[in-house]
């Protein structure tokens, strides 16, 4: 049973000016000193959904008493509100499975990547390296060639 600022609902039931304290106790959000609504947390979110629900069948209890269909219709349409907040509950939770695998299936990559690219680098830098000894021997074959070149044409 949901308990008010003095004590359960159906204990105010007989006084309406006691109601709207309750109201206003069971829906209330907290907020931070700015002002603002505080990041978007699941279980504080279904402590209030409990709550709610907690107010939602004592009103249906209540309403039945001077109406019957008003009760019923109140109980339909707080089955729907439930059913709907669970499944989006539900798919939160999928959500933030699913992101938790895509950011640590990302963070894989993302190293691997990492040691492809270094192993790439020291493959380009011994590439480098063997390009300028290669560059080295042309030009030591060069001169060779030259001085062999000016040796015949001197004889």
């Amino acid at each position: 049973m949901s308990e008010g600022p003095k004590g359960s609902f159906r204990a105010f039931a007989h006084d309406m000016q006691s109601l709207p304290p309750f109201m206003e106790q069971v829906t209330k959000r907290k907020t931070v000193i700015e002002g603002s609504l505080p990041p978007l947390d699941l279980a504080v979110l279904r402590g209030e959904f409990d709550r709610y629900d907690a107010l939602s069948t004592e009103l249906q209890q209540q309403a039945s008493v001077h109406s019957g269909k008003l009760a019923k219709l109140m109980g339909k349409l707080w089955d729907g509100t439930t059913t709907t907040l669970k499944d989006l509950f539900s798919i939160n939770e999928k959500l933030a499975s699913d992101k938790n695998a895509s950011l640590t299936e990302m963070n894989r990559l993302q190293a691997a990547a990492a040691g492809a690219k270094d192993a790439y680098m020291v493959e380009l830098d011994q590439m480098k390296l063997q390009l300028t000894v290669t560059r080295a021997a042309l030009r030591e074959k060069e001169g060779v060639l030259a001085t062999e070149q000016r040796r015949n044409s001197q004889m």
